[in-house]
C-alpha cells in the first residue's frame, strides 16, 4: 500500500463524514478508497 496526503476545504470533509456515515461507513480510510475505485470505473 501507499500513503497520500492531500489538503481539502473544511465543508468538503464535512461533507463527507456526513455521507459516509450515512451509508454506515466507520472508516474514512475505506471511504475515500471507494470513492477513488467507483471514479476510476466511471472515467475508464
Amino acid at each position: 500500500m501507499y500513503r497520500i496526503s492531500s489538503t481539502l476545504p473544511k465543508e468538503l470533509i464535512n461533507e463527507f463524514d456526513r455521507v459516509l456515515k450515512k451509508n454506515g461507513y466507520t472508516s474514512r480510510r475505506k471511504g475515500l478508497e471507494d470513492a477513488i475505485t467507483e471514479y476510476i470505473r466511471l472515467h475508464r
